[in-house]
């Protein structure tokens, strides 16, 4: 959009400024849609490509997250997103990143920014956060799943998210005929069970009134 008119007029004829349905733009968008099609009906070897490069970014992110409980993608989130997902209030937040040299907070700021603007990585500013401020604790199935990344959380994350043991949320899913590892993602799992990644969570979530020593 930002780029429009330049676009168009590139695709006007340079003599007389009007614009021409050219062959090789006309093939170009043909080939354009074609490829978006065969994409979104999973027709090899389209798919396979995407696939590939979930596969990359999913270890990428699984390898630089390792031991550490930070949510997939909290580098977007804003002050009052970061104080919903990780049940801290939000002027605890705000003094912490004040604490640790952080100037301006308006309320659009990400922690992806604030973490550039002190020369840290997303990874690090949240360790540092976390380490000034105290999450409320979790009442046993009364957390609600992040606002993004739902499907990149683990069992274990979940487990720990709504209070429980990972035991506990083992049990739950094999209730409802999912056989998981601790470690396993919830979106692979609801891959295989032909559930989202939300109805996952739900479900680990579930049977508040069990005594979580169960």
């Amino acid at each position: 959009m930002l780029n429009w008119r330049p676009l168009i007029s590139y695709l006007k004829d340079r003599v007389t400024r009007v614009f021409r349905m050219r062959r090789e733009w006309v093939g170009a968008t043909v080939i354009s849609i074609l490829i978006c099609a065969l994409t979104i009906l999973a027709v090899p070897p389209f798919q396979s490509v995407m696939d590939l490069g979930e596969s990359i970014k999913d270890g990428w992110e699984t390898r630089l997250l390792k031991g550490s409980d930070i949510l997939p993608h909290t580098e977007n989130f804003t002050l009052k997103e970061f104080s919903h997902n990780y049940r801290v209030p939000e002027a605890e937040l705000r003094n912490a990143l004040t604490e640790l040299g952080a100037k301006e907070l308006p309320a659009e700021i990400t922690i992806g920014d604030l973490a550039k603007s002190l020369r840290v990585t997303p990874l690090q500013l949240y360790q540092k956060i976390m380490k000034r401020v105290k999450a409320s604790p979790a009442d046993v199935g009364a957390t609600d799943p992040p606002s993004t990344g739902t499907g990149r959380l683990t069992v274990t994350q979940v487990a720990k998210r709504v209070g429980i043991t990972t035991e506990l949320a083992l049990k739950r899913l094999s209730r409802h005929g999912i056989n998981a590892a601790p470690d396993a993602a919830l979106r692979n799992l609801g891959e295989l069970a032909e559930k989202t990644p939300l109805e996952i969570y739900r479900i680990i979530q579930e049977e508040k009134k069990e005594a979580v020593g169960n």
